[in-house]
């Protein structure tokens, strides 16, 4: 059985050790690769992003620096086709054909343009778990509980610097919106992926998504 191990960006990840297992494979999202664990030349390690601002925001150089010499497969969302800096056969801006019927409705019913309803793990990282044909998903470091102070990062919201998300767009009431719909989305997804034999289990520290633990 194949399992997906998606990676989040939470202070958890700093306890995780990488897997080096044949039948597993991992997904790095967003800025994953400022954990220096997170070795760019192995094979069965993938990476996405989904949110624009990896687009817009002018001090993301050192994450294309990074990208450009990643080993692995990265998937992006089909918008970002000729907005990356980079021209490379490595870079995908469609989901791989595995799985293709499943994919398809699970973007149907989950997928969603709005800011406030979506995160790279729900929109991006599953998904591509999917079409990857993985039959069990694990969520490390995807606490989705973010730690704000007067409407600001705490130091612990990260396992990096907070200083790297610098344009960081919640205050403290919209963080709270946005942690409520991702929770009630990862639910109706966890009974989703049952129907067709597919366990999504959360092995984050101190995360909002307890009810994932026991899949």
């Amino acid at each position: 059985m194949l399992t997906a191990v998606i990676l989040g960006n939470g202070p958890s990840l700093k306890n995780y050790k990488f897997f080096s297992k044949k039948k597993y494979i991992e997904i790095g999202t967003n800025h994953i690769f400022f954990n220096k664990i997170f070795n760019l030349k192995r094979k069965n390690i993938f990476f996405t992003a989904y949110d624009k601002r990896f687009l817009n925001n002018k001090n993301n150089s050192l994450w294309i620096k990074y990208l450009k010499k990643f080993k692995g497969l990265s998937y992006f969302p089909p918008e970002w086709e000729n907005k990356l800096s980079i021209n490379d056969t490595k870079i995908k801006y469609k989901f791989p054909k595995n799985n293709k019927k499943i994919v398809s409705l699970y973007l149907k019913k989950f997928s969603s343009p709005i800011d406030l309803k979506s995160s790279v793990v729900t929109e991006m990282a599953i998904p591509l778990a999917i079409s990857l044909k993985a039959r069990r998903i694990l969520l490390i470091g995807c606490e989705f509980n973010y730690n704000l102070t007067k409407d600001r990062l705490a130091k612990d919201s990260y396992f990096y610097d907070k200083e790297l998300n610098k344009n960081f767009e919640h205050n403290l009431k919209t963080s709270k919106n946005w942690q409520k719909i991702q929770i009630k989305k990862l639910k109706q997804i966890s009974v989703f992926l049952m129907n067709y034999g597919i366990v999504l289990k959360d092995l984050s520290i101190y995360g909002k998504l307890g009810f994932l633990k026991y899949n």
